[in-house]
């Protein structure tokens, strides 16, 4: 009896050790180059916990994670210095925002110092369902951060995906938007809704850049700048016309 505990104890406890996973390298890496991170001792603890909400935009790194001599074992992984946080690719177009754990944390910061990071993600281009947003498509990255009314859509009729582009892979223009028209609803990964404005809304549904309002923007500081330069000169010359003329000098 005690022989078959031991064997079954064996059959329990030999699949969980070789299903641990090591950390065997780690790797910071800019648009140029990469630093490797000191990651000796530690083992096979879990490198990512605390999930968070994810920063603004801002300049970042992407990591190259080695677990069990596998490369990228976490697919997309990107760290943010100014927040310390780093993203990973749950699936297509969701990204999980995580503290590392503090050894790596610790060695992935001091590695970071050696390596020019990519700058802030900029938005390239956009495309609306299948329709490329023509001029400024830069503007889509206000859809990033936007603010409104919480709101669920009721109808999923015509929901349209809203794709964006940035010179660099990264964890803000990657994320899944999708725009729901009958309710003028985005939806923002990993589960943000919010209600856009109905000029934004108009310019999503026309696939056209965010401000833009369908008409021609009217240039009101330089017709003021001009009306108040017709003004002046307006005032200088009544003044000249009211002032007195000079009196005859006296006979002499």
């Amino acid at each position: 009896m005690r022989r078959l505990l031991l064997v079954i104890v064996a059959a329990l406890t030999l699949p969980a050790a070789a299903h641990a996973k090591e950390i065997t390298g780690l790797a910071v890496c800019g648009p140029a180059d990469c630093e490797e991170a000191d990651v000796s001792g530690f083992g096979h603890d879990a490198p990512f916990g605390g999930d968070s909400v994810g920063p603004p935009p801002g300049r970042f790194y992407r990591l190259q994670l080695e677990v069990d001599g596998q490369t990228d074992a976490f697919g997309g992984l990107y760290y943010a210095p100014v927040s310390g946080l780093v993203a990973r690719e749950d699936r297509p177009g969701v990204f999980v925002w995580s503290r590392l754990a503090p050894p790596l944390a610790s060695a992935v910061k001091e590695a970071a110092k050696r390596v020019e990071p990519f700058a802030a993600p900029r938005v390239t281009g956009a495309r609306v369902g299948g329709k490329a947003v023509a001029g400024d498509a830069s503007s889509y990255g206000a859809l990033l951060d936007v603010t409104g009314t919480p709101a669920i859509p009721k109808s999923s009729a015509n929901a349209v995906d809203i794709a964006l582009e940035a010179i660099a892979p990264n964890p803000w223009t990657a994320v899944k938007l999708l725009y729901y028209p009958e309710d003028d609803v985005l939806f923002r990964s990993p589960g943000t809704y919010v209600r856009l404005p109905n000029a934004d809304a108009a310019d999503v549904e026309a696939a056209r850049p965010l401000g833009d309002g369908g008409g021609t923007t009217v240039p009101w500081i330089a017709i003021a700048v001009g009306l108040a330069a017709g003004l002046a000169l307006l005032l200088l010359a009544r003044r000249r016309v009211l002032r007195p003329a000079p009196k005859p000098a006296a006979a002499p």
